[in-house]
C-alpha cells in the first residue's frame, strides 16, 4: 500500500543500546568529520559548523554544572538532540547520535550536568512525597464531616497539583535523556510508571472526596488537566461519557467483567467507585488494576471452550476469521470502538502521532469532540508540540510519542519492549492505548512506514478469553476507509507492532 500524500514518519533516533563510551561517541564524530572533509567538501562546512555549535553547547553545559536546574537541563538536552537531527540531515553517520547524547556520558567531560543523578534523585523524592499524600487521602476518607474538612480536601488538591507538575517535568526529562529501548531509559521509565499509577489513584480518590463534598476542581491535579495554552479556556474536567458507560454496563458480559475489576466498574459508593457527575461537568471513572494476563470472565457450558477453540483454530486471517467468529456470537467486544469512532480524522503530513494524541485529548474532554474544525486544532497541537520539542518536520520521534498528552496535563505511562500480554492487559483496562506500528504491515503490506495509531478496543473469545483482534483508529487509513473502528486480526497487528523494535505502548491514566 502506497502512502505518499499522508506519510507519517515515526523516526527511530538511535539503536536500543546503552550510551556509547567516550571513544565511541564524540571522538568518532570528529574523526568522521575529518574523513568527510578530505573526500567530500560539500557537506564539510555544515559539519564543521555543527562541531562549533557543539563546542558552544558544551561550554554552556559546563557553566550550568552538575547541579544544573531541571529546566536548564531540559533546554540543553533539547538543543543537543536538535544538533543530532541537523547532523543526520547533512549526512547519515552512526556517530551523529553522539551529538544528541554526549551529556549522558559521564566520561566525556568533567563538570557536566548530572542528568541521570537528578532523575534518580527526583524519582526517589516523589516516592516520598506521595506517601503522606496517600495517607492524608485515607484519613479524609475515614473521617467524619467537620467544618474544616473542606479546607483539608482543597489543601490536598493543591499539594497533589504540585506533585503532578513535578512528575510531568520528570517524565519529559526522562525522554530527553535517552531512547526508549535503552536499558537506562527503561529502568527510569519503570519507576516513573509506578509514580504515574500512584498519582492516578490519588487523583481519583481526590475527585471522589470533592464530589462527596460538592466541591469543584481546585487544581490541575484533581482534573488531571492543564490549560491547552496560556490564556485558553481554562480547566476542563476529564470526561467519561455517561452514555458510553451506561451502554457498557447494561451489557451482561461487560457488567460481569466490570464486577471482576476489569474496565469500567459500576458505581458502588462516593469513595470507592466511579464518582457521580458534578453539575455541568463529567467525572473520570476510577481505573482498576488488571492482572498481567486477563482471566476467563464467563462460565461456559460444558465443552464450549474446547469447541470454540477448535472452530477458531480452523479459521484463518485470509478468511476474515475475526469477523466470522464475531458474527457467530463467539466473541465479545472490549473497550468502546463505536463510541470512540469520532476521535479520528485524516492527518496532514507526518502528524499521525499528533492526531492520535488529539483523539485521546477529545476522549478526556480536553478538546471538544464535536468540533468540525479538526484540521485547525491539529495544526495548533502540532505547533504546540513543535514548540515543546516533541514534533519535527520529519514527524514525531519514538522518544517523544505521548509527550503532547503529558504537556497537556494527562498522566501517561510508557512501556518499551512490551510483550503481547502487556498490550492485551492495557486494552482490557478499557481505555485508549497509543501504539507505534509499521503502518504498511498493518494492512498486509511488506514495506515499512513508521506510524502511530490508537487502539480503541478489542474482540476477544467469549469463552476462552483470548484476544482475537484489535480495533484501531487510523489517521492514514487505506483508500475508502473512514479510519475508525478498523478491526485488525491479532496476528497481523502484532506483526505490525513488532515492526517497531521498541514495541512501545502508552496509556493515559
Amino acid at each position: 500500500m502506497l502512502r505518499l500524500t499522508f506519510l507519517c514518519l515515526l523516526m527511530l533516533a538511535g539503536p536500543a543500546r546503552s550510551v556509547p563510551a567516550k571513544e565511541e561517541s564524540m571522538g568518532d564524530f570528529a574523526r568522521h568529520v575529518q574523513v568527510i572533509c578530505e573526500k567530500a567538501p560539500a557537506p564539510c562546512s555544515k559539519l564543521r559548523a555543527l562541531q562549533k555549535a557543539h563546542e558552544a553547547l558544551l561550554g554552556e553545559a559546563k557553566a550550568c554544572g552538575p547541579r544544573c536546574p531541571a529546566p536548564d537541563m531540559d533546554r540543553l538536552l533539547r538543543r543537543a538532540f536538535d544538533q543530532l537531527l541537523d547532523c543526520e540531515r547533512v549526512v547519515k553517520l552512526p556517530s551523529c547520535e553522539a551529538l544528541g547524547y554526549w551529556m549522558m556520558d559521564p566520561g566525556y567531560a568533567s563538570g557536566l550536568p548530572d542528568v541521570g543523578g537528578w532523575i534518580a534523585s527526583e524519582s526517589g523524592r516523589l516516592e516520598k512525597v506521595l506517601d503522606p499524600l496517600e495517607a492524608e487521602a485515607a484519613r479524609l476518607e475515614r473521617s467524619r464531616d467537620s467544618p474544616g474538612k473542606t479546607d483539608e480536601i482543597v489543601a490536598l488538591a493543591v499539594r497533589g497539583g504540585q506533585a503532578y507538575d513535578d512528575f510531568a517535568a520528570l517524565s519529559l526529562l526522562i525522554d530527553r535523556a535517552g531512547e526508549p529501548g535503552w536499558d537506562a531509559t527503561k529502568a527510569r521509565r519503570a519507576k516513573a510508571n509506578v509514580l504515574a499509577e500512584r498519582l492516578a489513584s490519588l487523583r481519583d480518590r481526590l475527585i471522589a472526596l470533592e464530589s462527596s463534598h460538592r466541591l469543584a476542581s481546585v487544581s490541575r491535579f484533581d482534573a488531571s488537566l492543564a490549560p491547552m495554552e496560556p490564556g485558553g479556556p481554562g480547566l476542563r474536567v476529564p470526561r467519561r461519557s455517561e452514555e458510553k458507560m451506561a451502554r457498557l454496563l447494561n451489557d451482561p458480559f461487560a457488567r460481569r467483567t466490570a464486577e471482576e475489576g476489569v474496565g469500567l466498574r459500576p458505581p458502588e459508593s462516593p469513595l470507592s467507585g466511579a464518582p457521580a457527575r458534578r453539575e455541568g461537568t463529567y467525572m473520570l471513572s476510577a481505573p482498576r488494576p488488571l492482572p498481567a494476563r486477563p482471566t476467563v470472565r464467563e462460565v461456559p457450558p460444558p465443552g464450549a471452550s474446547e469447541f470454540e477453540e477448535k472452530i477458531l483454530a480452523s479459521l484463518t486471517a485470509d478468511a476474515n476469521w475475526v469477523e466470522i467468529a464475531k458474527a457467530g456470537g463467539m466473541t465479545r467486544t472490549v473497550g468502546d470502538p463505536i463510541g470512540r469512532a469520532g476521535l479520528v480524522h485524516r492527518q496532514g503530513k507526518a502528524t499521525c502521532a499528533v492526531v492520535s494524541q488529539q483523539g485521546v485529548l477529545m476522549e478526556y474532554g480536553v478538546l471538544p469532540e464535536s468540533s468540525a474544525d479538526r484540521k485547525k486544532i491539529e495544526a495548533e497541537l502540532a505547533g504546540k508540540a513543535r514548540r515543546g520539542g516533541y514534533f519535527y518536520d520529519e514527524g514525531t520521534y519514538l522518544k517523544h510519542s505521548g509527550n503532547l498528552l503529558i504537556a497537556s496535563g494527562l498522566l501517561v505511562t510508557k512501556s518499551a519492549h512490551a510483550e503481547p500480554a502487556d498490550l492485551d492487559a492495557a486494552v482490557m483496562r478499557g481505555g485508549i492505548v497509543i501504539v507505534d506500528v509499521n503502518g504498511d504491515a498493518l494492512y498486509g503490506g511488506k514495506g515499512f512506514v513508521g506510524h502511530t495509531v490508537i487502539v480503541t478496543g478489542a474482540e476477544r473469545a467469549r469463552w476462552g478469553g483470548r484476544v482475537l483482534g484489535y480495533y484501531i483508529n487510523d489517521s492514514d487509513p487505506p483508500s475508502g476507509s473512514s479510519g475508525s473502528k478498523i478491526l485488525i486480526p491479532r496476528a497481523r497487528f502484532l506483526k505490525a507492532w513488532r515492526g517497531i523494535k521498541e514495541r512501545q505502548i502508552m496509556e493515559a491514566r
